[in-house]
């Protein structure tokens, strides 16, 4: 089972504001979690520890300078 943490927890991880995470997995640039919307004006954001851990061992330096 995959292990959920929050946005916040996520910037946090990769020294990024809260706001640079969605915005980035917004754009496909930040793989890991999947956005949610159910139809209204707010975004669920779910991220996975292990996506994110996997994904900062090859992060490619130009997304986290933005």
């Amino acid at each position: 089972m995959l292990t959920r943490i929050k946005t916040k927890e996520a910037a946090r991880q990769l020294s990024i504001s809260e706001q640079a995470v969605k915005v980035q997995m917004q754009r496909g640039l930040l793989p890991i979690g999947t956005i949610m919307n159910n139809g209204g004006t707010r975004n669920t954001y779910v991220i996975y520890q292990e996506w994110l851990d996997e994904w900062a061992k090859n992060r490619p330096k130009e997304v986290m300078q933005r």
